[in-house]
């Protein structure tokens, strides 16, 4: 089972018996977060999300020490299925060093912390 977001594509090849694709519900029914992609990146990565129902979204880049580096989306955002981009710079417009940076997303009550690793 595959998923496609985007300009995705699947290639298929070889005797194929059969094929069908499914239609993505335009609400989502759960709160998730796909992990940053590409991972490792240079410089810049995205980050998938989805929202069942029209809340604030925070999602926020801290280095390893839990500082604070950037904040990548602070805004009500409707239900759907949305993406950001990191281009791997501090809030001041620096880019940051290679290295393990924490991504934080929050919406309501829902809250989740990923990883993730720039190499310049």
């Amino acid at each position: 089972e595959y998923e496609l977001n985007g300009s995705e594509e699947i290639t298929v090849s070889g005797d194929v018996t059969g094929f069908s694709l499914g239609k993505v519900p335009e609400i989502p029914l759960t709160y998730s977060v796909s992990q940053n992609y590409p991972n490792p990146f240079n410089p810049v990565t995205s980050i998938r999300y989805e929202i069942p129902v029209e809340n604030f979204v925070t999602i926020s880049v801290y280095n390893v020490m839990g500082q604070k580096i950037a904040d990548l989306v602070h805004e009500l955002r409707p239900a759907g299925y949305h993406h950001t981009t990191w281009n791997s710079t501090n809030m001041h417009g620096d880019p940051v060093s290679s290295g393990v940076y924490i991504f934080t997303v929050e919406a309501g009550n829902f809250r989740i912390v990923k990883k993730m690793i720039l190499i310049k």
